[in-house]
C-alpha cells in the first residue's frame, strides 16, 4: 500500500513537473497572457511557487529514506552545475531586469533539485517510460487539439499559415518536442520483448507515426534536423551493438575519418543541407541575427552577460534588432539557445554550461557502451536531442524549461558512483 502511494504521489509530481515547464497554449490563454515573453511572464511566479512545494514535499521522502548524504554527495560530483546555477543567481546584481533574473534563477535551480532527487533513483528505462508517457501524451492532445479545435492548434498568422502547432503556443515547440518522442518510441519498439510486451510496442508503434506526422505537419527544420541526427545514431548504435565486437582501434579510426569527411562535406554543402528541409543556408534568416547580435550586444559584455532571461525584456531591443535584421516581426529571442546564454551569462555561462552537457554527454555514452543495450543508450540520445535542438532553437530556460529539468536529471543519473543506468 505504501509502495502504490509513493508511485502515486511521484507520478503527480512528474505530471506537475511536465504541466509547469512548457508553455502549452491553453495554459497561456486561460492565464490571459501569450506569446514566448507574455506567458512567461504571467506564469513565471506561479512556476517557482508550485515548484517549491514540490521540494518540501520531496524533502520529506529524503530524510525518510535517509538519503540525505546520498542527495548532497550527488550534487558535490556535480559542482559545475552548482557553480553555474550560482552564476545565474549573481547575474541578478548586474541584469538588466533583475526581478526576471532571480525568476529564471530560482526557476533553474528549483528544477535542478527535483531532477538531483529523481536522478538517484531513476535508471534509463524508467527515463524511457517518463518520457514516452510525457510525450505521448502531448501528441495525442495535440491531434485532439487540432481535430475539433483547429483554429486554435493550427497558426494562422504570417508566415506561419496552416501550420500546426498543437497544445503549444508555436509550432516550432511541437516539432522540438515531437523528436523527442520519436526517439522514445524508437528506442521502446526495438527494445528486447522481455522489456515491453506487445500491446506497448503496438501503440509505441502508432505514438511513433504521430509524432511524425506532427513534425512534418509543424514544419519545424529545428525538430526535423534532429529527428533526421536520431534516425543516423540509432542504426549506427544498432549496427555497433549487433557488431560493435569486431571493431578494432584501426577500424574506429577509418570510420571516425569517414564521419569526419562526411560533415566537412555537409559543411561545405550548406546550400544542398538546408534544402532538404526547405530552409536556406541563412537558417531562415537566424545567422545573420546571431551575427548581429554578436557584434552589436554580446561585445558590450562579453564575460557576463545581461543577466538571465533579460535581454530581450529590455525596452526597444525587439525593435531595434527588427529594424536591423529585416525580419516583418520584432525579434523576441535569439533562435539559438548557446547565443541565448551568451546573452544572458557571457562566456563564463556559456563555458560552464558547454562543460555540464560534454560531461553528460561522456558519462552517459559510456554507460551505454559498458551495458552494451539498446535502453542504456537512451540517456545519450535524450542529451543528443539537448544539444542540437538548440542550435536553431532557444530551448533551455528562455521560453521553456522542460529541456533543462531533462539535462539535469540525465546528468544526475550519469553521475560516476551514482545510480547507475539500470536497463533489467
Amino acid at each position: 500500500m505504501q509502495t502504490k502511494s509513493r508511485n502515486l504521489f511521484h507520478a503527480v509530481i512528474l505530471l506537475l513537473v511536465v504541466v509547469f515547464t512548457h508553455q502549452f497554449l491553453p495554459l497561456c490563454v486561460l492565464a490571459g497572457f501569450y506569446g514566448p515573453r507574455g506567458c512567461e511572464l504571467g506564469l513565471a511566479p506561479v512556476q517557482v511557487i508550485v515548484l517549491l512545494g514540490m521540494i518540501f514535499l520531496l524533502l520529506r521522502w529524503i530524510l525518510l529514506d535517509k538519503e540525505v548524504p546520498a542527495y548532497i554527495g550527488l550534487w558535490k560530483k556535480n559542482w559545475l552545475v552548482s557553480t553555474f546555477i550560482l552564476l545565474a543567481l549573481l547575474s541578478s546584481l548586474w541584469s538588466v531586469r533583475a526581478s526576471m533574473t532571480v525568476l529564471r534563477s530560482l526557476l533553474m535551480l528549483e528544477l535542478a533539485l527535483i531532477a538531483a532527487y529523481y536522478g538517484l533513483r531513476t535508471d534509463a528505462r524508467e527515463l524511457l517510460n517518463f518520457i514516452a508517457i510525457a510525450v505521448g501524451a502531448l501528441a495525442f492532445f495535440s491531434l485532439l487539439l487540432g481535430a475539433f479545435l483547429p483554429d486554435l492548434a493550427i497558426m494562422a498568422n504570417h508566415p506561419y499559415e496552416g501550420l500546426w502547432r498543437g497544445v503549444y503556443w508555436h509550432k516550432v515547440y511541437l516539432g522540438a518536442s515531437m523528436a523527442l518522442g520519436y526517439i522514445s518510441f524508437l528506442v521502446l519498439l526495438f527494445s528486447p520483448r522481455r522489456f515491453y510486451q506487445l500491446l506497448a510496442r503496438f501503440m509505441a508503434g502508432l505514438l511513433l507515426a504521430l509524432c511524425l506526422a506532427l513534425a512534418l505537419l509543424s514544419d519545424s527544420a529545428s525538430g526535423l534536423l534532429v529527428i533526421a541526427i536520431q534516425t543516423g545514431l540509432f542504426v549506427l548504435t544498432l549496427l555497433w551493438l549487433k557488431w560493435g565486437y569486431l571493431m578494432n582501434r584501426r577500424r574506429y579510426l577509418i570510420a571516425s575519418s569517414l564521419f569526419a569527411g562526411l560533415v566537412l562535406i555537409a559543411l561545405f554543402n550548406l546550400d544542398i543541407v538546408f534544402g532538404l528541409f526547405n530552409r536556406s543556408a541563412s537558417m531562415t534568416g537566424r545567422i545573420p541575427l546571431w551575427s548581429h547580435l554578436f557584434e552589436t550586444y554580446i561585445a558590450q559584455r562579453p564575460l557576463f552577460g545581461y543577466g538571465v532571461g533579460t535581454f530581450w525584456y529590455q525596452p526597444g531591443v525587439s525593435v531595434a534588432v527588427q529594424s536591423v535584421v529585416g525580419w516583418g516581426y520584432p525579434v523576441g529571442v535569439s533562435d539559438n539557445g548557446y547565443m541565448d546564454l551568451l546573452l544572458g551569462l557571457g562566456a563564463s555561462g556559456l563555458v560552464l554550461f558547454l562543460a555540464i552537457l560534454l560531461t553528460a554527454l561522456r558519462r552517459t555514452l559510456l554507460a551505454g557502451c559498458r551495458q552494451r543495450t539498446l535502453i542504456s543508450f537512451f540517456p545519450f540520445f535524450v542529451l543528443v536531442h539537448v544539444l542540437f535542438v538548440n542550435l536553431s532553437l532557444s530551448y533551455f530556460v528562455e521560453s521553456e524549461s522542460f529541456i533543462w529539468f531533462l539535462m539535469m536529471l540525465v546528468t544526475f543519473m550519469s553521475t560516476k558512483g551514482g545510480h547507475e543506468f539500470h536497463s533489467q
